[in-house]
């Protein structure tokens, strides 16, 4: 009896050494093939061939799902999601430097992290500010070293963009005058001036929102309108808090068929860049002479900002038909031409 416990027992054991066995061992597959699988994701595309160029940019703050994208899009990387599982597990997901890279392919994911995590900065910031006219923006990039204005000036004429809101543009050597959006670029020195055009209208592109369109739509007015009115209200106005006045009157004028009468409009159409306008002045025979001619200049007269803009979209409603400019740089606004009279006699006092 004893022998045959003691049998059973040890049939048993062995039994439960056997399943433990087998279940270490699919255990221990189970990893091997996991680590494996994860290997295979972290080596470079297979169908890619090694040592070729890819020319990648990286500008700063650009989010870790983009960066692996870009990367995926190049053929250098097999998976973004394991390429950016291994950043997280090698807390390295913080460490990529925004820059230009050359990489070449053929390299694995610890590998290429290595580099970005290096860093290869060859951007130069660059702020367009508000108010800024394309021979502004062209002579601030050349200044940087990062242009040939004539080039700038050539491509910016001649070369094809595709964004339905230059349908409206008026073919000329500033057609794109007010769609260089004013912002910080981070500009590489390989960068055509094409290039360089092209990132300014794409960040145009995003600002003209689909609510934006909408309230173009409920204003009954067309892009290259809002532009033109917005340029205006961005030179006029020093203080932002005056821009959605400053439209109103613009806008009240335009209702009742008055001519704009904007300095700002004059001093584009003489190509010059100063504080006073003078009464000979407002004779030169422009159609951007908002003196001389009714209505809208022909396009914008400089790229305003968002502020500008959307004061244009939501501008203060109002009686005002005039205004003028307080030696602080803020408006005394009148509804007749009276009051705007007074007001500049005042002005003169303040002087």
């Amino acid at each position: 009896m004893r022998s045959f416990i003691g049998a059973y027992i040890n049939k048993k054991f062995m039994c439960g050494r056997k399943k433990l066995a087998a279940a270490g061992l699919g255990i221990g597959m189970f990893f091997l093939l996991g680590t494996g699988v994860f290997l295979f994701l972290l080596s470079p595309p297979h169908h890619v061939p090694a040592g070729e160029i890819r020319e990648i940019a990286i500008a700063p703050e650009t989010p870790l799902r983009e960066i692996a994208r870009q990367l995926y899009d190049a053929g250098l990387i097999r998976s973004p999601y394991f390429f950016r599982l291994y950043l997280r597990l090698t807390d390295r997901d913080r460490q990529l430097k925004a820059g230009n890279y050359r990489l070449v392919t053929g390299v694995s994911v610890p590998v290429l992290t290595e580099r970005l995590c290096a860093g290869e900065n060859s951007y130069i910031a660059v702020t367009i500010p508000e108010g800024f006219t394309m021979e502004q923006i062209a002579g601030t990039l050349q200044q940087k070293g990062l242009i040939d204005a004539d080039k700038f000036w050539e491509a910016a004429e001649k070369e094809e963009f595709a964004y339905d809101f230059l349908n409206e543009a008026v073919p000329a050597r500033n057609r794109l005058e007010g769609f260089l959006f004013p912002d910080t670029y981070y500009i590489s020195r390989g960068m055509s001036e094409k290039d360089i055009i092209e990132m300014m209208l794409k960040r145009f592109a995003q600002v003209l929102t689909p609510e934006v369109r909408e309230r173009l739509a409920e204003e009954n007015l067309t892009v290259q309108e809002m532009v033109t009115l917005a340029s205006m209200v961005e030179k006029e106005a020093r203080h932002p808090e005056e821009q959605p006045l400053i439209a109103g009157v613009m806008l009240n004028r335009l209702q009742a068929g008055m001519p704009l009468q904007v300095d700002a409009t004059v001093l584009y159409a003489l190509g010059e860049h100063r504080e006073r306008v003078y009464y000979r002045d407002l004779e030169v025979d422009s159609p951007y002479n908002t003196y001389r001619y009714r209505g809208l200049p022909p396009g914008p007269i400089a790229s305003p900002g968002e502020g500008a803009i959307r004061a244009v979209l939501y501008p203060a409603s109002h009686n005002y038909l005039y205004y003028v400019a307080r030696p602080d740089g803020f408006h005394i606004f009148s509804a007749t031409l009276e009051e705007h009279n007074r007001a500049r006699r005042l002005v003169r006092e303040m002087s």
